[in-house]
């Protein structure tokens, strides 16, 4: 027995350990045909370390291979639209200039072709393995998940990894579309879309956070899911006060409620006269 509990002491001990190395390790997730700066491993380091935030997440659509190492022109995600099907998606990177940047800048979107950051966000925001077949809906779902879970998306300040564009091809693909469709009606329930099935939400793992609210995610990222519409003359934000955003929100609501509360006494009261005015 005493050999036992040593053992499980030691079990422990390990996976504790291995708790807090994760803790410290960075996942990169890219598309193929991707293409390195040398040292593109230390640069993307010291790139995180700019952003001065723990919760930071580097993510970009990569530039073609003659943009690699520049930062006078850099691919920024800002802007969302709707595909015919009612689908959300991002619109594609806008072609920023800068005189040379400093630092990434934060972006409300995110890609899932190019992304660099703490491991504990995958652990905390996870692939849902319930959306086979999805291919638009995955990056929009997956930036709210991060927003809510308190995670922020920037754009790296140079390009140090590039997409050799001319490497794709329409590979053969059987699409499956009845599975298709059951996925993506859960793609709008989770995005809270209305005039969809609504699924039941999925685990807290695999839902939504509770940092922020998804309301203000919205407003950050220029793009209403309740009436399937995004903002045409958006233009792209570096600096957005969320702590604001969810006063402002909050404040909106209660002034909301009370006005719902006043109306619905009015009405009551409004009720009660003509009750007494027609007994007497």
């Amino acid at each position: 027995d005493a050999d036992a509990d040593a053992d499980a002491d030691a079990d422990a001990d390990g996976d504790a350990a291995g708790d807090a190395g994760r803790a410290g390790d960075f996942c990169l997730q890219i598309d193929s045909h991707m293409l390195f700066e040398p040292e593109w491993d230390k640069e993307i380091l010291e790139m995180w370390l700019r952003t001065d935030n723990p919760n930071a997440i580097l993510s970009t659509y990569a530039p073609p291979p003659m943009r690699l190492g520049a930062n006078d022109e850099l691919p920024h995600i800002c802007r969302s639209r709707f595909t015919s099907e009612g689908v959300p998606t991002n619109q594609g990177a806008r072609k920023l200039r800068f005189n040379g940047l400093h630092h990434p800048i934060k972006s409300p979107l995110w890609s899932g072709h190019l992304s660099f950051g703490p491991c504990h966000a995958d652990d905390r925001v996870p692939y849902d393995p319930a959306f086979p077949q999805v291919f638009y809906g995955e990056e929009m779902m997956m930036a709210a998940r991060f927003y809510t879970h308190g995670y922020d998306v920037y754009t790296p300040d140079r390009s140090i990894i590039a997409h050799d564009y001319d490497k794709f091809s329409m590979r053969p693909w059987r699409w499956d579309y009845m599975t298709l469709a059951q996925s993506l009606r859960r793609v709008f329930s989770l995005l809270q879309m209305p005039g969809t099935c609504n699924f039941a939400q999925p685990s807290a793992e695999l839902g939504l956070g509770t940092v922020r609210s998804f309301e203000s995610f919205q407003r950050w990222a220029g793009v209403n899911f309740t009436t399937r519409t995004t903002d045409p003359d958006r233009e792209c934000v570096f600096d957005y006060n969320f702590e604001a955003a969810d006063e402002a929100i909050a404040l909106a609501n209660a002034n909301a409620n009370a006005n719902a509360n006043a109306n619905a006494n009015a009405a009551v009261a409004a009720e009660g006269e003509a009750g007494r005015s027609g007994g007497g």
